[in-house]
């Protein structure tokens, strides 16, 4: 499947520079925005929505909008949206959601307004009433304050084999895709899954249309260099895994950019990095922890494990072999009673017998 020219006009909606040919060329990676876009579309055309009668090209055509009142505030944005679409007649509350709606598609970010935070069941960005969406963007990917003695700390290498293949493979976490960046490498260590957000080609066209866009150019950059660096280009076992669930970005490669491992090359998602770098140093789960490592760095673990299980197969074979001459035993008993009963009815069988054997015949 290719996108085609009225796909065109809504992903220019997001991206106004977006070329017919750059579509073509990553049209595999167009098409999944594309999907998460219509499924949109036919969630605003049911029954139930509560943005109707607005269509999915009404809301996408409210971003030129946002793009163009970004430094101002909540309040004047959705004054000047409404007077956009003052011919749909539409209350100030779904004026509202409109507006929320549409700088959630636009920045692949969930926003909502302030009052409607408390109906929220997933990450999402408040943005008030007197705030500009430039300002409520800022904060909210504010890097973590570090400790003064850290952050004096030795750069910190990140190994090489930190790949989301490895991960799952060897480590038993599973992936969980998401079109929201606030979830971005959230990790559920109970259930071990960690949450991925899918839209490569989206934070690329952000950073290099970074003037139609108000998402921090820093933040952008880092959220590619997290995808780079779990989901190495030039990897084989990436490419399948890829492959597997559907998400075409490994063929977007690097984006001219390095894999970055040190731990200082990151900042706002550092410390999901510096955990899941953890993760690799403890042992592997499920059937990777019976095999040796390639750093042969669970030797102790691994030998411990299977002289265990000799010693446990010996146990078992032992029970068994004690349990089998038991059962001979008393299959030996039982013929020798039957032999004795044998002998003791021919013997008594004989003329006589009862006088010269009365104890055994009578």
């Amino acid at each position: 499947m290719t996108p085609n020219e009225k796909d065109l006009q809504l992903l220019r909606q997001i991206w106004p520079k977006l070329s017919e040919q750059e579509l073509s060329v990553d049209a595999a990676d167009y098409v999944v925005v594309q999907e998460y876009l219509s499924a949109k579309g036919k969630a605003l055309n049911a029954p139930s929505s509560a943005l109707s009668p607005l269509s999915l090209n009404d809301v996408l055509g409210v971003i030129d909008e946002i793009r163009r009142l970004r430094a101002s505030t909540r309040f004047e944005i959705v004054q000047a949206v409404g007077q956009k679409l003052q011919h749909k007649s539409l209350a100030n509350s779904v004026v509202s959601k409109t507006v929320d709606l549409a700088a959630s598609l636009w920045l692949a970010v969930n926003v909502r307004s302030t009052a409607e935070l408390l109906h929220a069941n997933f990450p999402v960005l408040g943005w008030a009433e007197d705030q500009s969406l430039e300002t409520v963007l800022q904060s909210a990917f504010q890097p973590p304050k570090e400790e003064p003695l850290k952050k004096a700390a030795a750069t910190v290498k990140i190994k090489g084999d930190l790949t989301m293949t490895n991960l799952v493979t060897n480590f038993g976490f599973s992936i969980r895709w998401t079109h929201n960046l606030l979830e971005h490498l959230s990790i559920d260590w109970v259930g071990r899954v960690i949450t991925v957000y899918e839209h490569k080609i989206c934070l690329w066209n952000h950073l290099r249309f970074k003037e139609d866009s108000a998402l921090p150019a820093a933040i952008l950059a880092e959220a590619i260099d997290t995808l780079n660096l779990l989901f190495p280009f030039g990897d084989t076992a990436t490419e399948a895994l890829l492959r597997k669930h559907g998400r075409p970005f490994y063929g977007l490669g690097y984006f001219g950019r390095k894999r970055a491992l040190d731990l200082d090359d990151y900042s706002y998602w550092r410390k999901r990095i510096e955990e899941l770098q953890q993760v690799l140093e403890g042992p592997p789960s499920g059937l990777q922890q019976l095999a040796l490592d390639r750093n042969r760095s669970n030797v102790l673990a691994f030998t411990t494990f299977w002289i265990a299980t000799a010693v446990g197969v010996l146990a078992v074979m032992g029970l068994a072999a004690g349990v089998v001459s038991t059962v001979y035993a008393k299959k030996q008993y039982d013929l020798a009673l039957l032999q004795y009963a044998l002998s003791l009815a021919q013997a008594c069988a004989a003329p006589g017998a009862a006088e010269q054997l009365p104890g055994f015949c009578s």
